[in-house]
């Protein structure tokens, strides 16, 4: 289902687009050396015949731009992708793009910004500038300056809530917490960020901006600007998936899940188990029980608590006690120290509690049951989220007692409801695919200083890529998607876990001819549980691929089933892999992350 409704969306989108390019066909026209660039008139100009050769200059002229309108390829000042790139503008203009510009004063920031407001005719351009605009006229007023920035972000904000496709902040932003609240803005309404900064070869030049900038700015003020102006690096480059697409990923995501406790009834004991709800449910009951034991008892030993304040110690205390008359014919050595056990026994024998029944006893005794058994069990879940990978889980079928068995029973009447919240399956965030984690200015990660400055790095920034979804994983702590990246994108990816894994697994197999492909590690986050870094999703989705090799090289079969989207292989005890029947094929904007966090957390 989820297959054919991709398929649905990328006709029509392909429809759309042709007829929106059809109408201005006669008004589209490359130059290439000097030539023409011919069209088949059998395909309505939707197919280029042209010859190989490299390019000297090209114009662009798209859908009802005036004519004077052109951008210059050649021209490195402007041949920004979103600028020149027609996949990049087709994407942009149906999607969700904040740019954010930098740069002082006469740096031709400007300049680029007439550009993508020509290039996006339904963009909001939103500046302090425009404050200080009176009949045309430009009257900068330095008292105002906080109220213009203000306005600004106000009119920022209400072209994000109205779900404006490209929004444009013109600003110098010379330090980044200038930038911060249009990052929080973007973060919250699921814009990627774009950050556009003058390349024109005067930008860094004081008298030269001083000379071309047009709101009277001298020398000094711009020397002292460009002193101050701080380098932005984003906390990871990635290519970023519109709401629409990341919508259906979150629908593989769900379905994939679906399929793995249809399948594989066994996961869904480890999901139960593994759900925080169930640890907080077992916690309550414990608390309950403890409160009714403690109120009870202390109306015949109430010194006792004070004496034995831990919860799991006391009840024991009071399940081998039971009446305080019987404290100087037991030994508690096996329960308490000897000092501990000396002062029960000697504040038994002058207790000011009241006698208690028997049948009172039999119920706080069978409530002290009830204490040890939900601690222990407390316990072992809590060890169990914390290593979900451990042998020693726990099983519903197992004998859990009269006080476990209910709650584990009504609990998993709305498991699998709370398996898609606790994965936040049901989020609209877009989501991402990491190219590179740099880390942060006190732990920057290798190569994070040489990244940003490769020139294929320079070159894609703010461009659109084709990723190609092969797979969905599944395990109890995450849902990922195996991304299988271009030859162009594998120029942008750096993962060092890769390399790490390859000797990993070079040692354990003792098999040096292990080789893996680059790239393979590539992947979306989907969901994560609580508590769980969206980074995890990366260590399973190697350890999926790791166990693939080791049963390859063993020559140890793995058992493929079929599922509504393809096949499905449990590939460890709770290691799950849909392969999906078509690959899916989605977008995404190769940009950086800024700040905050899109699906919580920074991914690797």
């Amino acid at each position: 289902m989820i297959v054919l409704f991709h398929e649905l969306y990328i006709i029509v989108q392909t429809v759309i687009k042709w007829i929106r390019l059809k109408p201005c066909k006669q008004h589209l026209k490359q130059i290439k050396h000097g030539k023409h660039v011919k069209f088949d008139d059998e395909l309505d100009g939707r197919k280029e015949i042209v010859e190989e050769m490299v390019i000297k200059a090209v114009s662009v002229e798209v859908e009802g731009r005036p004519p004077d309108f052109i951008v210059d390829r050649n021209d490195k000042t402007v041949n920004f992708p979103f600028l020149c790139d027609e996949l990049t503008i087709s994407h942009i203009k149906h999607s969700k793009t904040m740019f954010i510009m930098r740069g002082v004063s006469g740096s031709g920031k400007s300049t680029l910004v007439k550009l993508i407001g020509n290039m996006y005719r339904d963009s909001r351009i939103c500046s302090a500038d425009q404050y200080f605009m009176k009949n045309g006229e430009y009257r900068f007023d330095k008292s105002n300056l906080s109220i213009a920035h203000e306005k600004c972000g106000e009119k920022a904000k209400k072209a994000c809530l109205n779900g404006v496709p490209v929004i444009v902040i013109d600003n110098t932003n010379v330090k980044r917490w200038e930038m911060s609240s249009y990052l929080a803005l973007a973060f919250t309404n699921n814009y990627p960020v774009v950050v556009v900064q003058p390349r024109t070869p005067w930008s860094k030049d004081a008298d030269k901006l001083a000379e071309l900038n047009s709101h009277g700015v001298t020398a000094d003020i711009i020397r002292q600007k460009l002193r101050s102006f701080e380098d932005v690096v984003p906390l990871y480059y990635g290519w970023f998936i519109d709401e629409q697409q990341s919508n259906m990923i979150y629908q593989l995501g769900r379905k994939s899940l679906e399929e793995c406790l249809r399948i594989f009834p066994q996961f869904k004991d480890l999901l139960l188990f593994k759900s925080p709800d169930l640890l907080e449910a077992v916690e309550k009951e414990l608390d309950d029980c403890m409160l009714k034991c403690t109120e009870w008892y202390g109306w015949h030993f109430p010194e006792l608590k004070k004496l034995v304040p831990n919860s799991l110690i006391y009840a024991r205390v009071v399940k081998q006690l039971g009446h305080r008359k019987n404290a100087n014919s037991i030994n508690f050595s096996n329960i308490l120290p000897r000092k501990q056990e000396n002062d029960l026994k000697f504040t038994a024998k002058h207790s000011m509690g009241k006698d208690i029944s028997d049948e009172d006893l039999i119920l706080i005794t069978d409530l002290c049951v009830q204490i040890i058994e939900l601690t222990e069990f407390k316990d072992n879940l809590e060890e169990f989220i914390r290593n979900p990978m451990t042998a020693n889980s726990p099983k519903v079928t197992e004998n859990v007692g009269q006080v476990i068995g209910p709650l584990l029973i009504s609990h998993a009447d709305t498991v699998e409801q709370k398996m898609y919240e606790n994965f936040k399956l049901n989020l609209t965030k877009i989501l991402h695919c990491t190219a590179m984690f740099m880390g942060t200015r006190r732990n920057p990660a290798p190569n994070s200083d040489t990244y940003p400055n490769m020139d294929i790095v320079q070159r894609s920034y703010g461009s659109v890529h084709d990723l190609e979804i092969t797979r969905i994983t599944v395990t109890p702590r995450t849902i990922g998607a195996k991304v299988q990246l271009s030859k162009q994108c594998l120029k942008l990816y750096e993962k060092p876990q890769e390399k790490e894994r390859e000797i990993m697994l070079r040692t354990i197999m003792n098999h040096n001819s292990v080789s893996l492909e680059l790239g393979r590690a590539a992947h979306v986050t989907i969901g994560t549980v609580p508590g769980i870094p969206p980074v995890t999703t990366n260590e399973d989705l190697l350890d999926i691929l790791d166990a693939e090799m080791k049963s390859k090289l063993e020559n140890i079969p793995i058992t493929v089933q079929k599922c509504a989207l393809g096949t499905i292989q449990n590939v460890g005890k709770d290691l799950f892999i849909v392969n999906l029947d078509s690959p899916i094929t989605v977008q995404g904007l190769y940009t950086g992350f800024y700040g905050g966090s899109f699906n919580n957390s920074p991914k690797k």
